[in-house]
C-alpha cells in the first residue's frame, strides 16, 4: 500500500465550525441537516465536549486492517491501494456483519429503505485516486495551510503513527508553553515525542 494516505484529525485545532460534515454532504450528495451522530446519511459528525470547547470528528477510520472486510461473507468490502476502505453493494447480503465487527460503530444501515445498504464515508475515494484530496480536509477552517483535518503522506502510516496524533503540538511548540489565552495542551500519556 505504498500510494496510501489517510486522516489525522487534530482535535486541539477543531473549532467546531463543522464544514467537514457540510463538505462530506454535498460532496455525497447527502441531506445538508445537523448531524447528531453517524447514519446513513451523515458520514461524518463533529461531537462537541466540555460545553463546547473540545471538539471531536466521527468518520470511518479506514483501518490498516479493518475488521470490516474481514467479517464480510461475500467480500463487498474492500481496503484499496488508496487506503479508503470500499462498500460495494451489488456483493451485500444484508447480514450486517461489518456493523458488529466495526470497534468504531461506523458502518450504518439503512433502516428506512425498501432496498437497504450499509452506508459510511469513502473517503472521496474518487478525488484521492484522482490525486487530489478528501472534501473534509480541503474544507476544514481551522488552519489556513494546515487545518484540524490534514492530508497526511503515506510515510505518516508506517512510521511515527503516535507522533502523528499529536501533529498540532510538534508543529507549533508554543502550544506547549501556553499563554494566558491558551494554556499548554497536555500530552497524554504513552505519546512519544
Amino acid at each position: 500500500m505504498s500510494q496510501s494516505k489517510g486522516l489525522l484529525i487534530d482535535i486541539t485545532k477543531c473549532v467546531g465550525c463543522r464544514e467537514c460534515e457540510r463538505a462530506c454532504a454535498e460532496t455525497n450528495h447527502l441531506p445538508q441537516e445537523s448531524a447528531t451522530d453517524l447514519s446513513a446519511t451523515h458520514f461524518t459528525y463533529v461531537k462537541s465536549y466540555n460545553d463546547e470547547t473540545v471538539f471531536v470528528r466521527r468518520l470511518c477510520m479506514h483501518c490498516n486492517e479493518p475488521t470490516c472486510v474481514s467479517a464480510c461473507l461475500v467480500g463487498a468490502f474492500t481496503k484499496t491501494e488508496t487506503g479508503a476502505v470500499l462498500y460495494d453493494e451489488s456483493k451485500c447480503i444484508g447480514c450486517r456483519y461489518c456493523m458488529q465487527a466495526c470497534p468504531f460503530e461506523v458502518p450504518r444501515y439503512e433502516w428506512g429503505s425498501l432496498a437497504p445498504k450499509i452506508q459510511k464515508c469513502r473517503m472521496c475515494y474518487e478525488r484521492i485516486a484522482g490525486g487530489g484530496q478528501t472534501a473534509c480536509a480541503e474544507a476544514c477552517l481551522a488552519h489556513p495551510r494546515r487545518g484540524a483535518t490534514p492530508w497526511v503522506p503515506p510515510e505518516g502510516h508506517d512510521r511515527g503513527a503516535r507522533r502523528l496524533v499529536m501533529l498540532g503540538m510538534h508543529m507549533e511548540p508554543e502550544r506547549l508553553r501556553g499563554t494566558a489565552r491558551n494554556p499548554p495542551t497536555p500530552i497524554p500519556r504513552g505519546f512519544a515525542r
